[in-house]
Parts: structure tokens; sequence; C-alpha cells
């Protein structure tokens, strides 16, 4: 279930290379990239419904300005009172 929802998440990318023996996404892979690269997702026994994961995203491009920009994107989407917010794409 956390897996389908991480797959269908805008932006996030799930690798989870089992057949090649259980490699996962490095950091160097996801340098230059807007994406979360996420692998290794296993439950997580120590904790109810907790999931541990590798998570890797290159941190300058996927830094607090770019992260904060998609998060207004995504309220002004779910909130039609903040489209006064967006952008005029017709200027």
């Amino acid at each position: 279930m956390a897996r389908e929802a991480l797959e269908n998440f805008n932006g996030i990318i799930v690798v989870d290379r089992r057949d090649e023996g259980g490699k996962f996404v490095t950091p160097i892979e996801a340098s230059g990239e807007d994406a979360v690269y996420v692998s290794r997702i296993r439950n997580d026994l120590s904790v109810k419904n907790g999931i541990i994961f590798w998570l890797v995203c290159d941190n300058l491009r996927k830094g607090a300005a770019l992260n904060g920009v998609q998060i207004a994107e995504a309220m002004i989407d779910k909130d039609p009172k903040l489209k006064i917010f967006q952008k005029n794409k017709s200027n």
C-alpha cells in the first residue's frame, strides 16, 4: 500500500532492484535530477504501520526553494480560493 502511494506520487521514482541483488539508487545516480528516488521499501517492525526506505535526491536541485514552489502549486490546485495566487499564464 505504501509502495503504491509512493509510485503514484508526482516527483517520486521508486527503484527497487530486487532482481539485481537488492541494489538501490545512490546519491551519484540522483545528481542533477529533480526527482526523489525511493528504494528498499520495507516494513518497520518497531512501529505499528511503519515503513523504512532508502531515499536519495540532489539536495541542490531539490532543495527548499523548489520543494516550496511544488508544495505551493499543489495547494493552489487543491483549494480554489488560492487560485488568486496563480501566475497568469497569458502574460
